[in-house]
């Protein structure tokens, strides 16, 4: 596990990896003003060591940009090429399983794995998944913040995986839209079906705006991306609702 100790007050700084079960540490700062006069205990009294993690000291966890959802169900379907993800130690780790160039799934474990942010060890919890990741919308009407409750949907009741034979396309389909909530549904990836022309399609998640949201009314998505160790990040996403 990767971990970083700072001095508050910026006199001095370590980096360094410990095991799992080293949680806690006696802390003796030694310290010499202008590398002679030795420093008390009480001057160097304000040194503390936490636990760095991958996700929350990550460099960029953000949306590419402001989505616009479909003008009548209200939803807006979001992959890994929507978001920039990239870790404490410069790597981009992922939030959905995606898919190989052979057309086959590729498991969002294995992703992160390649990237070295480990799930169960450094990255995510093994069942992690963005819809469950303790979601909270908002919008402001007349300068007032306004909160809008938000559930998580269920694949087949809010989210249908659906076979355009005409088109030769795959698509997610929402459901009911809400009149109050914001509804946020996990969408799995589909491996490609070579033999019918039927391309791979990535994991994802669907957001659907509820129908009492006013098309001037941007709505701001926070959820909270979790590690293995507690520690949290935000990741905000902004939908439009389209005229």
């Amino acid at each position: 596990m990767f971990i970083q100790a700072r001095l508050l007050n910026g006199i001095l700084a370590y980096a360094g990896y410990v095991n799992d079960e080293d949680y806690a540490f006696n802390i003796i700062a030694d310290y010499k003003f202008y590398g002679v006069y030795p420093a008390t205990k009480e001057q160097v009294s304000d040194f503390t060591l936490r636990f760095a993690s991958l996700l929350g000291d990550a460099k960029k966890v953000e949306a590419k940009k402001e989505f616009t959802s479909n003008n009548v169900t209200r939803e807006v379907v979001l992959t890994d090429a929507d978001f920039t993800l990239v870790d404490a130690l410069d790597d981009t780790f992922y939030l959905f399983d995606g898919v190989k160039a052979d057309g086959n799934v590729d498991k969002r474990s294995d992703m992160n794995l390649r990237q070295g942010f480990e799930e169960g060890t450094e990255g995510f919890a093994t069942n992690f998944t963005l819809a469950n990741a303790n979601a909270s919308a908002y919008y402001y009407k007349n300068g007032n913040k306004v909160a809008i409750p938000v559930s998580v949907g269920a694949v087949d009741t809010n989210a249908t995986f659906e076979t355009n034979t005409n088109t030769k396309t795959r698509a997610w389909v929402p459901g009911a839209t809400s009149a109050t909530n914001v509804i946020v549904t996990d969408l799995n990836a589909n491996e490609a079906i070579k033999a019918q022309g039927y391309a791979a399609v990535p994991g994802g998640i669907m957001i659907q705006l509820p129908s009492s949201i006013g098309t001037t009314e941007p709505v701001t998505i926070e959820f909270k991306l979790k590690d293995v160790f507690g520690v949290t990040k935000t990741l905000k996403v902004v939908v439009k609702a389209a005229k």
